[in-house]
């Protein structure tokens, strides 16, 4: 039998498969009909600072500081998870490019979509903390993508404001 199980008890079966896919299916269609277009204000009003290492060791002790900026292992992370499927998944350099390009090519929007879309409220605070954006490089993001699910606008509005 080459190999493969075939039988009924295989991992990933196609049933399996069909039901994860319905039920992803749903969660984003659910996702995509919360999101609203949020007026964020001027990106102005964010602060475009970075987090100092000290800070980000103060409250995660356990963070590799090396693990930062570019090397963002929440970055790597998000990208991990969410873009496995990809021919070619965007590195988290690439990323971290992305949200500072005056100008985004296709690519670098793709990458910025994955985490403006996909990253949770932890991990894009996590992401800010390892220097991956400032919170006004986040809010361009947003707007640009022009989809910003209601409960990261609060977040944007409650945490990131000066």
């Amino acid at each position: 039998m080459n190999g493969r199980n075939r039988g009924s008890d295989a991992v990933g079966s196609k049933q399996e498969i069909r039901t994860w896919a319905a039920h992803e299916t749903r969660r984003r269609a659910a996702e995509h009909a919360l999101a609203v277009s949020v007026d964020l204000g001027p990106p102005e009003r964010y602060d475009d600072e970075y987090t100092p290492t000290e800070t980000l060791l103060s409250l995660r002790p356990d963070a590799d500081p090396d693990a930062t900026g570019p090397r963002s292992q929440t970055v790597r992370s998000v990208i991990c998870g969410r873009c496995a499927g990809w021919a070619r998944p965007p590195r988290p350099e690439e990323v971290y490019e992305a949200m500072r390009a005056a100008n985004r090519n296709r690519i670098q929007r793709s990458a910025i979509g994955v985490l403006t879309r996909e990253a949770d409220f932890e991990e894009l605070m996590n992401a800010h903390l390892e220097g991956a954006f400032t919170w006004r490089q986040l809010v361009r993001a947003f707007q640009e993508r022009q989809h910003v699910p209601r409960s990261r606008a609060g977040f944007l509005r409650k945490f990131a404001q000066r």
